[in-house]
């Protein structure tokens, strides 16, 4: 009989011991995130790599085998048509006595991004994005990461629970789609719809102008009758427009206005 060295049968006894300890603690972070997924839509995922691509951020530049860039912008293009579907399905039930442009308007205030972006917040879901050295991001990465997700539930789950987790985490309540209605998503889209009801004509004139750091500002200047009721400035052209808007709007709507 072959008797052992102790010491021997003590290094095989930590190498096996490390090596569960190791699963263990492997399987933890997976389950760790699972189990988040788990309590946003009341089901374990069955394909966890298509959440964990949701949640993965182009700055974290992270490839397949293949080299293919693998982040969260592709989920997020399907997740945009999904939510859109949904939207569209839901109130086009339980809204009988909206016209087709009212349904539109409502839609539009709930895949608006800013709307999506204060969902994405209240879930916590930058809690588990993998992104570069936690670099700085841009507030639209919520509302990024939350389309993504709703790709992911759509392709690992199917229909109808990616439908039952828009209505219980996006549309939510009554009560917040009436607050919603009441919401201008667009104040240029406003104003326009606003100037040809009342069949007043307003110009827009946006030119750029470069200010000490040489960086190029957009102005937006909105006129009535070669009167400017608003003007706005900022880094995009698009934004420079909705800020004159928005000031034109409440230049409308002071009294006697």
């Amino acid at each position: 009989m072959v008797i052992m060295p102790v010491l021997y049968l003590k290094n095989i006894f930590n190498f096996f011991r490390s090596s569960i300890f190791c699963k263990k603690k492997t399987s933890s972070k997976k389950s760790k995130f699972g189990y988040f997924i788990f309590d946003l839509i009341d089901s374990y995922p069955n394909n966890l790599a298509v959440y964990q691509e949701a949640f993965t951020h182009p700055s974290a530049q992270s490839k397949n085998k293949s080299g293919t860039a693998v982040n969260y912008e592709r989920l997020e293009f399907l997740g945009d048509a999904v939510l859109g579907m949904v939207v569209a399905e839901y109130f086009h039930a339980n809204s009988p006595n909206k016209n087709e442009g009212e349904l539109t308007q409502i839609r539009s205030k709930i895949v608006n991004r800013n709307y999506l972006n204060k969902i994405g917040r209240s879930l916590g879901l930058e809690t588990h994005l993998v992104n570069l050295h936690n670099q700085s991001l841009s507030p639209n990465v919520f509302g990024n990461v939350l389309e993504a997700l709703i790709a992911a539930i759509y392709i690992d789950k199917g229909y109808e629970l990616t439908k039952k987790f828009i209505l219980n985490k996006v549309i939510i309540s009554e009560g917040l789609v009436k607050k919603l209605e009441k919401e201008i998503v667009s104040y240029r889209s406003y104003l326009l719809e606003w100037s040809q009801k009342s069949k007043i004509e307003l110009e827009f004139r946006v030119f750029q102008e470069e200010n000490a750091n040489n960086f190029i500002i957009f102005v937006c200047e909105i006129f009535q009758d070669n009167k400017m009721l608003a003007r706005g400035r900022e880094i995009s052209k698009k934004k420079a427009v909705e800020k004159a808007s928005k000031r034109a709007f409440y230049s409308i709507k002071k009294p006697n206005n």
